[in-house]
Formats: C-alpha cells, sequence, structure tokens
C-alpha cells in the first residue's frame, strides 16, 4: 500500500477528481483498489487542490516496482534518505507529469522490500 497526495491548478473538486482518475489509469496494472482520502482546496494557494489517496497494489513493492509505478506519473522523483517517500515538482527543471495541471506530488510506501 502507499498514499499519494496530488496537487493540480484546476478550478473544482470535480475536474481535480477526472486529473485522479487519469492517474489510476496509468497505473492501473500495478494496482487492485484505491480510497479517496481527501480531494480539497489547498489552503496555501488559489485554484490549487489536494487530492490524497490511499492506493493497494497486486504485489508487495519493492524500490524497483515503486520506481516503475512512480515512472508512469512523472519523469522525476526525489526520494527521502530512508527510502520510503518520494516527491516530484513542476519547480524541477525539465519534470514532466502525466497532465500540465499538476504541480506537485508527494508519496509515502507502507512497506517497501
Amino acid at each position: 500500500m502507499f498514499q499519494l497526495s496530488l496537487f493540480v491548478k484546476c478550478q473544482n473538486k470535480d475536474e481535480a477528481l477526472e486529473i485522479l482518475q487519469e492517474l489510476i489509469n496509468k497505473i492501473n496494472t500495478h494496482i487492485t483498489s484505491y480510497n479517496l482520502v481527501s480531494n480539497e482546496p489547498y489552503w496555501k494557494i488559489d485554484d490549487w487542490f489536494e487530492i490524497t489517496c490511499n492506493i493497494e497494489t497486486s504485489n508487495v513493492l519493492d524500490i524497483e516496482k515503486a520506481e516503475s509505478i512512480l515512472e508512469k506519473i512523472s519523469n522525476k522523483w526525489s526520494w527521502n534518505k530512508g527510502r520510503f517517500t518520494a516527491r516530484s515538482t513542476a519547480n524541477n527543471a525539465d519534470t514532466v507529469f502525466y497532465n500540465d495541471k499538476v504541480q506537485f506530488f508527494t508519496c509515502w510506501f507502507e512497506d517497501l522490500d
């Protein structure tokens, strides 16, 4: 299982959910289910939404499998020292997301082998 939070530049919750569904479609071969935790306006920046969901995977993940999922979402990720969280931001040069309305991602992995 991992938790994914994405920050998107959009007008409303419905548009944010469409962007999330596009993400789920990109990684659907790796997951068994997902649960939407929140979909709220981002308090720091107008016209941004923060969407958080828990994602169950079909297999136990190791770093290589986690990275194969993440590369479908963004081409650039930074891992923390313990390698259990990763983030990607549009502020980094040449970062390409699956959708140009995405501005930032964070992922937290529960159990990486």
